[in-house]
């Protein structure tokens, strides 16, 4: 998917800042400027000049709805929730049909888990019959919806969504996500097999096909196999991929192709690696006789997570390790 500032760019070059009549001041002037040098900023992935850009044109101008947008979203994406929050509302209030914004404030509280302000927030910026995009609120307000249990309601809202953007991914990747968790494997993979006909780029798109296609056994491990080699191309440091990919060969007692798909997934994926990845490598190196190995990763197991189920396990193992 693209990086949060690469949305938040598109968004901003979309509000063009009106020309200032000449009688404006000048501190008006020195704002839209501002504002443009963040913007420019923000193209090139300068985040801190961007911010500080953004800073100046509400400090010019204090009236400037789309450049405390601008602010919220860059607030938003470094996690500073209550000046995201503080900058979201100021642009709501000096513009009330600003529609982008409703739809950033609901994303803010969507990832607050306030589900129900998210849903007026997403409901407020789809009121606005000219909002030029509004996949992304309807698409939100589906996500807001399932969070709170309402999955029938969210699954009408991400239709809808993608009725409204064919190419929507998140959409499509949603619907799929949705029916897989709810156990329905053909609705689900013709709905992820969407969002690869999307995004055929996308990574994730042919990992959550192949993970569809192994739970409901709806076709053979070669096939599935070829989906999550096809996402390591477009990513060969997927991680979930990865891992995958050393679960399939442990269930065919492949154990060598095991460990060389896992000891990938620990070079490329060590900051995201759980007590259950350690206790399937140590389970692979104890079935290959290589006790080191296996009671080094049980053994980091035990330590790191000693209180889990897993973390038990590895201990259990590691027990029956004999050393070398």
């Amino acid at each position: 998917m693209k990086p949060w500032f690469a949305t938040a760019l598109a968004i901003l070059l979309a509000y063009g800042v009106c020309a200032c009549p000449e009688d404006k001041t000048k501190a008006i002037a020195a704002s839209k400027i501002a504002y443009d040098l963040g913007v420019n900023h923000l193209n090139s992935n300068q985040v801190r000049q961007a911010l500080d850009q953004f800073l100046k044109a509400v400090e010019s101008n204090p009236e400037f709805p789309e450049a405390h947008n601008a602010l919220g979203l860059l607030y938003f994406g470094i996690r500073d929730f209550d000046k995201a929050e503080l900058h979201f509302k100021k642009a709501i209030d000096l513009k009330p049909d600003f529609s982008d914004a409703a739809n950033n404030l609901g994303r803010l509280y969507l990832e607050k888990e306030d589900y129900d302000r998210a849903i007026e927030m997403f409901k407020k910026a789809l009121s606005d019959m000219i909002y030029p995009t509004p996949q992304f609120a309807t698409g939100n307000l589906g996500w807001a919806l399932y969070k709170k249990g309402k999955t029938k309601e969210a699954l009408e809202q991400f239709r809808k969504a993608v009725l409204l953007d064919p190419k929507f991914c998140l959409g499509h990747r949603w619907i799929g996500m949705i029916l897989h968790e709810t156990g329905e494997g053909l609705e689900a993979r013709r709905g992820i097999e969407k969002f690869k006909e999307a995004c055929p780029s996308e990574p994730e798109a042919h990992y959550r096909l192949a993970e569809v296609k192994h739970r409901f056994k709806l076709a053979p491990l070669a096939d599935v196999m070829a989906d999550l080699e096809r996402s390591l191309e477009f990513n060969p440091s997927f991680c979930p991929s990865l891992l995958f990919v050393g679960r399939l060969h442990d269930e065919a007692m492949k154990y060598k192709e095991a460990a060389a798909a896992l000891e990938k997934y620990f070079d490329a994926c060590q900051d995201l690696t759980d007590a259950e990845a350690y206790l399937l490598t140590g389970t692979i190196y104890y079935k290959l006789d290589q006790q080191e190995k296996a009671a080094a990763y049980f053994g980091t197991c035990v330590k790191r997570w000693p209180d889990t189920v897993p973390g038990r396990a590895c201990a259990e193992l590691l027990a029956k390790t004999p050393p070398k």
